[in-house]
């Protein structure tokens, strides 16, 4: 069986653009393995990006998930980029992760409390000298 949704973010008046638009396709493979890739670009087509994520369950009741991301931009004030990561789950509800690039490394961790709600925290290197390395704390509840 293979999930397929689509997503439009209407975002809010002080944004110069209306929406951000996603499209995930998620294929099923042997047992609990998947392959899923997501597109994303914004209302007038100036950025585009390609994710894909492989996940995969190991012997020990643990999983690991993989993560790939390039972004383009029509903008010559910005370089495209990409990222690469990696998330070890400990069990279903607790895991940590890193990911980076050339410009940065985050270090994460989060924790499912139930199957619908989790909170994610990450702490993000800067190679940029302005910039501050940066904390970060998300919750999500899926409805």
């Amino acid at each position: 069986m293979s999930l397929h949704f689509v997503d439009i973010t209407i975002l809010d008046n002080d944004s110069p653009l209306d929406a951000i638009i996603s499209a995930t396709y998620q294929h099923n493979l042997q047992g609990d393995a998947y392959m899923g890739f997501t597109l994303l670009t914004d209302d007038e087509l100036d950025t585009i990006s390609l994710e894909s994520k492989y996940f995969t369950p190991l012997a020990n009741g643990a999983y690991y998930a993989l993560r790939a991301q390039y972004s383009y931009t029509d903008d010559d004030r910005l370089d495209d980029s990409w990222a690469i990561g990696g998330d070890y789950y400990f069990n279903k509800f607790s895991s940590i992760g890193a990911e980076g690039n050339d410009d940065f490394i985050a270090l994460t961790a989060g924790h499912f409390f139930t199957e619908r709600f989790s909170v994610r925290a990450a702490y993000s290197f800067i190679n940029e000298r302005e910039v501050d390395d940066t904390w970060t704390v998300s919750a999500n509840h899926q409805f």
